[in-house]
């Protein structure tokens, strides 16, 4: 679905990552928030079900070895390795033409080229992801039914990344990658992103229903392309 056309009341379908992103675009100006669409839950598990891949994990699962830490991330990556041979179902593939362009930290996020083909290999490797030895464990230490997750996929265009740096006035430490005392981030950048930030702040305030929690705070991704160009990527409640 556009994300033009993905509405907030449907993240149960297509995951809060996706719907934030469509709220960001009527939030703000949708110049400063790049353009895609979702995949929604349902085609992981039509997917998965087509290609007897649940059938596959639970026979993995069930094998003794699995229960063993040190033996369970080579049984992962084999079950990873399925699903990214696993045919596309034709209903899935057909929709190509949409191409325009919590688990946080847990998943796998691609790059896909004009020369690697149809979208749907690299949607397969963040499927894929799903099934990663932290992902995995993850949902073991909360106790989550590991058939019963799915993934959805938000897709947006690549922006030939320049800079990016967590939203902070207070400079925590200095970067690595850059001469000591040099900000990886220009100041003037930093004010065309501020000058962003409340009107994003107060949009998901009323969304999440949280106007009188002084307490709400957001997580905000975003980037800069080697233009200069501002893109804000992604906004969710803060829960540090």
């Amino acid at each position: 679905m556009p994300l033009s056309d993905l509405r907030f009341d449907q993240a149960d379908a297509f995951g809060a990552k996706a719907t934030n992103l469509a709220e960001l675009r009527r939030a703000i100006d949708p110049m400063y928030v790049p353009d895609g669409f979702a995949v929604p839950f349902s085609f992981y598990r039509t997917f998965m079900l087509a290609n007897g891949l649940y059938d596959l994990i639970r026979t993995e699962m069930a094998d003794p070895d699995f229960a063993d830490e040190t033996k369970r991330p080579k049984m992962l990556k084999s079950i990873r390795r399925a699903i990214k041979d696993a045919p596309m179902p034709t209903p899935l593939a057909d929709h190509e033409d949409l191409v325009g362009f919590t688990g946080a930290g847990l998943y796998d996020s691609y790059t896909h080229r004009l020369d690697e083909g149809h979208i749907s290999k690299s949607i397969k490797q963040v499927w894929a992801s799903l099934w990663n030895a932290r992902a995995f464990e993850e949902r073991n230490f909360y106790r989550i039914d590991h058939l019963g997750a799915a993934m959805g996929v938000l897709l947006i265009k690549d922006l030939n990344i320049r800079n990016a740096e967590s939203y902070e006035t207070i400079y925590v430490r200095s970067s690595t990658l850059v001469a000591r005392q040099t900000a990886v981030i220009a100041r003037a950048d930093l004010m065309q992103l501020i000058s962003h930030l409340k009107t994003v702040h107060d949009h998901f305030k009323t969304l999440y229903q949280r106007d009188t929690d002084p307490t709400f705070a957001l997580d905000i991704a975003f980037k800069f392309d080697v233009n200069g160009a501002l893109a804000i990527k992604q906004s969710r409640p803060w829960t540090g």
